[in-house]
């Protein structure tokens, strides 16, 4: 039906060259300069931080101590401070507590190549005007490297980004009141290792609304009990990879609408409140493979309105309340979405639902001990009433459904069902009420009609 993998190479050729340009210009920018080291703490050349940003040239390095911690300041970081180094030694702390509404921990523009380290940043408060955040990094910055901070009780978000092409390694947020980490409009990030617990909104977006840009590694993240989802990613691209999403009170991963060329692999998607992963509408030419997606509360893997060309494959999907939902609110859009070699089992529900949906393939899945049919075709009674139509069901293998092993309902056409293994289902192996769908091949017992299983289970 269609060939997936021109689109996958150049997916995985596109990330490589633009990293490999990202990091030669993230080295190049920090090495080989002069530099002088500032020091701030007691007895040492400052008391203050911001005296010695402001004593500071480009390249130097402030060593800041934990001595007269916590340092009760608000930090600027602007224009001829490119290559500024701040590092934390013992863990000082830079707090927000005196200052009131609408003030941001750090606030860096106008130079680029800025690297913080090893401090605490806390208790900056939101003004409702997009203010209070740990570290705002202005649209006129770029290239920045954040390592081993703490951002914690900050009205706002944790880090505040306009700046592309830049690092957030091992980073600790708990507790801020906007996203961990918000990228606006923010290019070939590398976004790794970090620990993501907040209890009021997302644990980080690394984009949403059409406001963030491509290219961005999202890697070996831990995002537990955030008030909103794990991650809300757009636009084109982006690899996210080793994470693991737990125990956040919306989902673990929403790709919005219209991203392309994205690839989600090997990351575990927990016991999230909502879905695990939603490819949301119009997303195309996405892969999802390796993953664990396990206890969600509704779908373990949902698709979306206008979705193509996508691929869900190697995953382990295993008691959520459905295992994977494809929709479709256009009968003429060809989806083109392929699901296949997963292991889906122990859904509350169905094992695969296509509600409305256009032209899927579900190929050499293992569909296990779901509470309802293993797989169902029927319309989206969630919202639009169309027909499931030209699917091809193929080399299943479906086990011990709480209904039927795969069941098409009077709202379906032309699908094919077509070489499947059934077994042990409570009531029928296959029922069809549809339209012009198609059966052959099929290995089980019973079936309405019964003429759809011409081969029949000797076991």
């Amino acid at each position: 039906m269609f060939n997936n993998t021109d689109s996958l190479t150049r997916t995985f050729a596109i990330l490589l060259i633009s990293f490999g340009i990202f990091f030669v210009l993230i080295i190049a920018g920090i090495i080989f300069f002069q530099q002088k080291v500032l020091t701030v703490g007691e007895g040492a050349q400052f008391t203050k931080i911001q005296s010695a940003i402001d004593a500071s040239s480009s390249g130097d390095i402030i060593i800041i101590s934990s001595s007269l911690s916590p340092y009760e300041e608000i930090l600027t970081i602007g224009a001829g401070k490119d290559r500024l180094k701040l590092i934390g030694i013992g863990g000082p702390v830079l707090d927000g507590t005196t200052f009131g509404l609408g003030v941001n921990g750090i606030t860096i523009s106008d130079s680029s190549n800025i690297h913080i380290k090893g401090l605490t940043i806390r208790n900056y408060e939101d003004d409702d005007s997009d203010n209070g955040a740990g570290i705002l990094v202005e649209d006129t910055s770029s290239r920045n490297i954040f390592v081993k901070n703490k951002l914690v009780e900050n009205g706002f978000e944790g880090i505040f980004s306009f700046g592309s092409h830049s690092f957030f390694i091992r980073n600790e947020f708990n507790q801020n009141g906007g996203e961990g980490i918000d990228s606006q409009a923010g290019n070939s990030l590398f976004i790794g290792n970090n620990f993501v617990q907040n209890g009021f909104m997302e644990g980080f977006t690394v984009d949403a609304f059409d406001i963030h840009e491509n290219n961005n590694l999202i890697i070996g993240n831990k995002l537990f009990q955030n008030a909103d989802d794990a991650m809300d990613v757009k636009n084109d691209f982006n690899l996210i990879l080793g994470n693991i999403a737990s125990l956040n009170e919306e989902g673990g991963l929403i790709m919005e609408d219209e991203s392309s060329h994205n690839l989600i692999i090997g990351n575990r998607w927990l016991d999230n409140v909502e879905d695990g992963i939603i490819l949301d509408d119009e997303v195309t030419d996405t892969v999802v493979i390796g993953n664990k997606v396990i206890g969600n509360e509704r779908d373990g893997i949902r698709v979306g309105d206008l979705t193509r060309n996508n691929i869900i494959q190697g995953n382990k999907i295993i008691g959520n309340e459905r295992g994977v939902f494809i929709r479709n609110n256009d009968p003429t859009f060809s989806q083109e979405n392929k699901v296949t070699h997963n292991k889906i089992v122990q859904s509350v529900e169905q094992g695969v639902f296509l509600g409305g949906a256009t032209d899927n393939i579900i190929l050499n899945n293992k569909i296990k001990d779901n509470g309802a049919e293993g797989i169902l075709l029927d319309i989206d009674e969630d919202e639009f009433m169309y027909e499931a139509t030209d699917n091809t069901i193929i080399r299943n293998k479906i086990t011990n459904s709480g209904t039927d092993g795969i069941s098409l309902t009077a709202d379906t056409m032309n699908n094919q069902v077509l070489q499947n293994h059934i077994s042990r289902s409570i009531l029928l192996a296959i029922r069809d009420a549809g339209v012009n769908n198609v059966f052959n091949g099929n290995i089980c017992e019973t079936s309405d009609p019964a003429t759809i299983c011409t081969n029949l289970i000797t076991e």
